[in-house]
């Protein structure tokens, strides 16, 4: 008996430490290359998988994505909008991550339903560029969601999309506004911006966003000078102070493959600013003062409120179905 029971304790020892191994493999060596739709089926398959799948220690690597959304303005041959395209630096120079697991990102938006002959016609009517029933496209982002919509100009159909796991969510039909409804007047507040070093008039161009950790950063760039701005507050009052201040020749000099530059937006994570550059966007760093390059595949035009900056958190972010929705919860 003594025999048994002590072969009994080792067979235990030695399937437990198998089991470890094999936890220690997944997390390390397999569910990093799994799709997040691949890795959430896996969680529902026994609770042993699903307390790997939603460990915080895990979820901390594997959930995190930051860079833009940049919705490049032009069609497709075809005459389709063209698709969204995501940046992020952290990823080797600007390009889009290549795992598996970052596959949604770049995604075209075919997979939303396409428009009723109702909405086509509406649509048609508003000046909506190409089909009207393909021009899905990114107009905001929050919380790790992408809100899209069909048309640019006074849509009445928009959706919550999950880019990182695929699910989306639409939202309930707007009322389709009147030729008298479609007035492009808007009211903003104004601030004052600083106007550069040692000229008051530029001729420039130049975006405004937020910095990573928070705050008002404003890039503009003319013909011979690139600065970057950041809005501080001290002592209760708000004053613009220069971040950063280089020469164009001389940013062009580092990097001979760029002929101009034109500031579009902001990473929300890293100090890095994102360049307009023909036929590319370049991704410059503040801090080592560098640039890598994303070339474009169509003949497009980016544009700086074109551009979203996107943080997914260390978590899965799952949206609420709405029950008035015009469609049902759906996952691509």
């Amino acid at each position: 008996m003594r025999m048994e029971r002590g072969t009994s304790s080792r067979t235990t020892d030695r399937y437990g430490s198998m089991e470890v191994l094999c936890d220690a493999l997944m997390v390390e060596e397999i569910l990093p290359r799994l799709s997040p739709k691949s890795l959430i089926c896996l969680g529902s398959v026994s609770r042993r998988y699903n307390a790997i799948v939603v460990d915080p220690d895990f979820s901390a690597r594997y959930w995190p994505r930051a860079g833009v959304f940049f919705q490049p303005l032009g069609a497709t041959s075809n005459g389709q909008e063209l698709r969204p395209l995501f940046l992020s630096s952290a990823s080797g120079g600007g390009h889009p991550p290549a795992t598996a697991a970052d596959s949604m990102f770049g995604a075209d938006l075919t997979f939303l339903p396409p428009a009723s002959a109702r909405e086509e016609a509406y649509l048609r009517r508003f000046g909506a560029s190409g089909c009207a029933g393909s021009t899905d496209v990114v107009v905001h982002s929050a919380a790790g969601l992408l809100l899209c919509s069909r048309g640019r100009t006074l849509p009445v159909h928009y959706y919550v999309w999950n880019p990182v796991s695929g699910q989306w969510v639409a939202l309930p039909e707007l009322p389709c506004p009147s030729e008298e409804d479609s007035s492009d007047e808007h009211y903003v507040d104004v601030i004052r911006l600083p106007t550069g070093i040692g000229t008051s008039v530029w001729k420039h161009c130049c975006c405004i966003g937020e910095r990573h950790g928070g705050g008002l950063r404003y890039a503009l760039s003319n013909d011979s000078v690139f600065e970057v701005w950041d809005l501080q507050t001290k002592g209760g009052d708000s004053m613009w102070m220069l971040a950063h201040r280089v020469g164009i020749a001389q940013l062009l000099e580092r990097n001979p493959e760029v002929a101009c530059v034109r500031p579009l937006g902001f990473h929300p994570t890293d100090d890095v600013v994102f360049l307009g550059i023909p036929g590319a966007v370049a991704a410059y760093s503040i801090q080592n003062g560098t640039m890598s390059l994303h070339h474009l595949t169509h003949d497009c035009y980016l544009r700086s409120r074109d551009m979203f900056p996107y943080v997914h958190p260390p978590y899965l972010v799952q949206i609420p179905a709405i029950k008035n929705s015009i469609l049902a919860s759906h996952e691509q």
